[in-house]
C-alpha cells in the first residue's frame, strides 16, 4: 500500500475511533496540521482524500475549506469498519507484535522494539503523569477526561485542558517521529476533552 494512503487512513480511523457506533456514518474535519503531525503535505493528503471520494469511501461528500483558521477537509466517513478494512492488516496481526509497554520507573514506552524516553526532565513531566494514570487503569482504551486525571494527579492545582492537550501532543510526536505509528494515543481538545489508549495497541 502507499505509504500516503495508509497514513491518511491512519489518520481517519483514529478521528473515527472516538464514535460509539462504528457502523453509523459520521462527519470529520481533517485540518492541515493532523497531517502534518503524520507528516504529509497538505496537497498530497488531498489526492489520497479525492481518491477516498472517487472509491465512495467518503460518503455522500467531501469538501476543502481554507479560511482564517486554515485550511482542510471535511467530510462523511462510510463507517470505521469500511475505512479499517483498506489497511493492509492491523499492528497487531503483524508477526512478531508486542503491545505497548509503560515503564513507570524509567519513563520509557516500549513500543515496536523501541525504547521511547517521554522526557528527559529530572522531575516528572505531565505527559510521564498522564501514560503512568493510564497504564494504571483497568481500561486505558476508554475515554479518559483530563479533569479526572487532574483531579487523581494534581488535586490542588486548577484544571487547563491545553495543558493535558500539549502534553498528549508531545507524546504522540515521539511516538510518530520513533516508530512511525500516529494513533497510539486518541486525544481531543476543549473542556470535556479525554485520552485514550488506542486498543490495537493493548495486550
Amino acid at each position: 500500500m502507499d505509504l500516503r494512503r495508509k497514513k491518511v487512513l491512519e489518520l481517519i480511523c483514529s478521528e473515527l475511533s472516538i464514535y460509539p457506533d462504528r457502523n453509523d456514518v459520521y462527519e470529520i474535519t481533517l485540518t492541515e496540521a493532523d497531517f502534518k503531525r503524520q507528516g504529509l503535505g497538505f496537497d498530497e493528503a488531498c489526492i489520497v482524500l479525492g481518491d477516498l471520494l472517487e472509491e465512495k469511501q467518503i460518503h455522500d461528500y467531501g469538501r476543502f475549506f481554507d479560511n482564517e483558521k486554515g485550511r482542510g477537509w471535511c467530510a462523511s466517513f462510510v463507517t470505521w469498519h469500511g475505512i479499517r478494512n483498506n489497511l493492509s492488516a492491523s499492528e497487531n496481526q503483524e508477526e512478531g507484535f508486542s503491545p505497548a509497554l509503560y515503564d513507570i520507573e524509567k519513563g520509557v514506552l516500549h513500543f515496536k522494539g523501541k525504547d521511547i524516553l517521554i522526557s528527559a526532565r529530572s522531575n516528572k513531566t505531565r505527559a510521564q503523569y498522564i501514560l503512568e494514570y493510564l497504564y494504571a487503569q483497568e481500561k486505558p482504551a476508554d475515554q479518559h477526561f483530563y479533569s479526572e486525571i487532574n483531579e487523581t494527579i494534581f488535586p490542588d492545582e486548577n484544571h487547563d485542558p491545553r495543558k493535558y492537550y500539549r502534553a498528549c501532543e508531545a507524546i504522540a510526536t515521539k511516538v510518530l517521529k520513533t516508530v512511525g505509528i500516529s494513533d497510539y494515543l486518541i486525544f481531543t481538545s476543549g473542556n470535556r476533552a479525554f485520552v485514550r489508549i488506542n486498543p490495537r495497541y493493548l495486550a
